[in-house]
């Protein structure tokens, strides 16, 4: 291993001063070009970039509906009689354990 210092000026771009100039100025003028060519205001630039936001919400809106459709009471509306009990058995609905105890009279 040696300890000479290694030479990296042949890298440097900004050694020739016209050459640099050049090369920024060419970036510069496509950039700007690219620039002038989008239309997007900034009401299509904040929709463009909240979409993940947006999803995100439809994903926990759908599940949330999901979660309160699957908890409601299957049983039959109106007063729980024997009649009721046979309307399970016909439709092989099960009935939840507090509309079965109500049946009974006996509290839970």
């Amino acid at each position: 291993m040696s300890d000479d210092k290694i030479d990296f000026s042949s890298l440097d771009a900004s050694r020739d001063v016209r050459r640099w100039e050049r090369m920024i100025a060419r970036t510069t003028q496509r950039a700007m070009a690219a620039r002038a060519q989008t239309t997007a205001s900034l009401t299509i630039e904040l929709a463009r970039l909240s979409w993940p936001l947006t999803t995100a919400a439809a994903i926990v809106v759908a599940m949330a509906l999901l979660l309160v459709g699957g908890t409601q009471s299957s049983a039959v509306p109106g007063p729980l009689t024997a009649d009721s009990v046979s309307e399970w058995a016909n439709t092989g609905e099960i009935p939840l354990t507090a509309d079965v105890v109500s049946l009974t009279g006996d509290s839970p």
